[in-house]
């Protein structure tokens, strides 16, 4: 009978569950009326052939089965009105149309059955006032129905009352009866009604809370994964989708090792935690992503409710900080060797002076004509002139001269490294770029590494310095850090290019244009991609090989230039026909 009434509701499926049980209690209705109306008209044509009863249950049957189509269609609320109309009026009517005697007989089962009918409104509608006008109508049909029994039937007062109190205390009973009912249906449904508000406003709050800690942990730069105790994806982040490339759709449900392999080698560990319920921490475990090693911190939580284990599994990325950790080590060995450096230049320029002043001492006392060497030759019996020709036959005046040169050599050497290691004491004056650059030139020639590595000696360095260029107010020492780490990646590029660069050289430019002073230093190397071009200043990005590069050099250039100075740096590279720096420094 349930799958019948399913079927028959089937257009009540989507619409609200309090109204498919409306209707199906409806439906029952109609079909106990249809039914009873059946028989009697089948008793009816049976005893006393078609006659005027006959077609009045008639016309009532077929409007019933009206009634049942459009309650079956969907149309509900005709379908009520019809019925109710229908079971008020037809028993009425036949009540009327019958002989005195038999509708007295009657009489106290169409009360009854009228007197439930008042309880429709019970699930038809939802206020009081229906039933209160449909039991005033029943009774006022009722009283014109006594009226007409009195009329065509001589009852005695006594009988007459008899039949009026007995059924208007059948109706009246009925009736408060329904109405209390009406009453707690109406408190129960306002009291689903409140539980359904109260329900819609903690799934609110749960869709809030849930939509909430999604975007919370969609945020986090970690990575987030949450498994089951038979390690099945229940969590997957917005960084996870990130770092492998899977999406939460097809991550959540697999398994952890058929997503991420590389956790096999922690699945005894990740079931030890599950399993006795404490925090496992492993750090800078090695992870390979895009072919390139990556160092994560991985850190697994177990679950702690007792009905659901598993656990959470959060990885963070750390390369970068390891990067930056080696890069400040590296800064640290660099300002412990540059103070080394500084003291070793000092200590190395006293011998310098004292070969610089011997080597002029010797050039005054073989080439000059001074009365003490006049004297000290006439005490040996030699003439001046002859130990002047046998210096310069021989060639000490040049040899000299050589040492004395080199020496002087070293010492510029040495000032410019002193004057490139003295960054923390520098200030900002008035600079000429020429001469920064000349002597960023020299000390580029006079590094080690340059030499043997990048045969620096063997490119040829262009000048174009335009004339009469206006001074720079700078830091020297920071403007030269940056040109002599743009000549060692020209000459580094150079030096490691696939193929070999014929006539390898570096173009150094100067010129005024818009109020500032524009450097430039192009090299003929292999050039940089447009992938490349787009980050050569990023923070620790890096094309040369793990150990040779820390990826800090451009981007301390140019934080030197643009945020330091107020200037300009940028690169030109079509990938194939070398690079070029460009630098725009205001003028002083």
């Amino acid at each position: 009978m349930q799958s019948v009434y399913s079927y028959l509701l089937k257009a009540y499926e989507k619409t609200a569950h309090e109204l498919l049980l409306k209707a199906r209690f409806t439906l029952q209705i109609n079909l106990v009326l249809g039914g009873l109306m059946v028989m009697l008209l089948g008793n009816s044509l049976y005893t006393n052939g078609f006659n005027a009863p006959s077609s009045i249950l008639l016309s009532g049957l077929l409007i019933m089965i009206i009634s049942a189509l459009l309650l079956v269609r969907g149309n509900y609320t005709q379908a009520v009105h019809l019925l109710l109309i229908t079971g008020f009026s037809f028993p009425w009517i036949m009540m009327f149309t019958q002989s005195s005697e038999s509708a007295l007989i009657k009489l106290d089962t169409i009360v009854f059955i009228q007197a439930c009918i008042a309880a429709l409104p019970l699930v038809f509608f939802k206020s009081r006032r229906p039933m209160v006008v449909y039991f005033l109508l029943n009774c006022f049909v009722f009283v014109l129905f006594n009226i007409h029994i009195h009329q065509t039937m001589a009852l005695t007062r006594a009988e007459h009352l008899d039949y009026f109190f007995d059924n208007l205390f059948m109706m009246t009973f009925i009736f408060v009866l329904a109405y209390n009912q009406f009453n707690i249906y109406q408190r129960v449904v306002h009291n689903l009604d409140m539980e359904l508000i109260r329900r819609e406003k903690i799934e609110t709050a749960l869709r809030s809370v849930r939509s909430l800690l999604s975007s919370t942990i969609n945020s986090m730069p970690s990575v987030i994964i949450g498994i089951d105790r038979d390690c099945r994806i229940l969590l997957w982040s917005a960084a996870a989708e990130q770092m492998t490339g899977i999406t939460k759709t097809w991550a959540l449900g697999k398994q952890l090792y058929q997503i991420m392999p590389q956790f096999s080698a922690f699945e005894h560990t990740i079931n030890g935690v599950i399993k006795e319920k404490v925090i496992l921490k492993k750090n800078k475990v090695p992870h390979f992503h895009s072919e390139q090693e990556r160092f994560m911190d991985i850190t697994i939580y177990p679950l702690t409710n007792n009905d659901d284990e598993g656990a959470v599994i959060r990885m963070d990325d750390i390369s970068e900080r390891i990067k930056m950790e080696a890069a400040l080590i590296q800064n640290e060995k660099m300002l412990t060797i540059g103070g080394l450096a500084a003291g070793l230049a000092h200590e190395i320029n006293n011998p310098l002076a004292g070969i610089i002043q011997n080597a002029q001492v010797l050039d005054n006392r073989l080439n000059k004509d001074m009365p003490a060497n006049t004297l000290a030759a006439a005490d040996l019996g030699i003439p001046a002139t002859a130990i002047k020709a046998y210096a310069e036959k021989r060639g000490l005046l040049k040899q000299i001269h050589h040492i004395s040169t080199a020496a002087k050599r070293a010492v510029k050497i040495i000032d410019n490294m002193l004057g490139f290691a003295s960054k923390v004491n520098d200030c900002r004056r008035a600079v000429s770029l020429e001469l920064l650059l000349e002597s960023t030139v020299e000390l580029a020639c006079s590094d080690y590494g340059l030499k043997k590595e990048n045969r620096f000696h063997a490119i040829e360095i262009v000048r174009d310095f335009a004339t009469q260029l206006p001074s720079v107010n700078c830091e020297p020492s920071k403007i030269q850090q940056v040109l002599f780490n743009l000549l060692k990646n020209a000459a580094q590029a150079m030096a490691t290019a696939e193929g070999q660069i014929d006539n390898p050289r570096i173009v150094l430019k100067l010129h005024k244009e818009d109020g500032m002073v524009w450097i430039a230093v192009q090299d003929n190397g292999p050039g940089m991609k447009a992938d490349v071009v787009d980050r050569v200043f990023e923070p620790f990005f890096t094309t040369k090989k793990a150990g040779k590069g820390t990826g800090l050099g451009l981007a301390i250039a140019h934080f030197i230039i643009v945020e330091d100075h107020g200037g300009i740096m940028r690169v030109e590279s079509d990938g194939k026909s070398g690079t070029g720096f460009i630098i725009g420094l205001p003028v002083s």
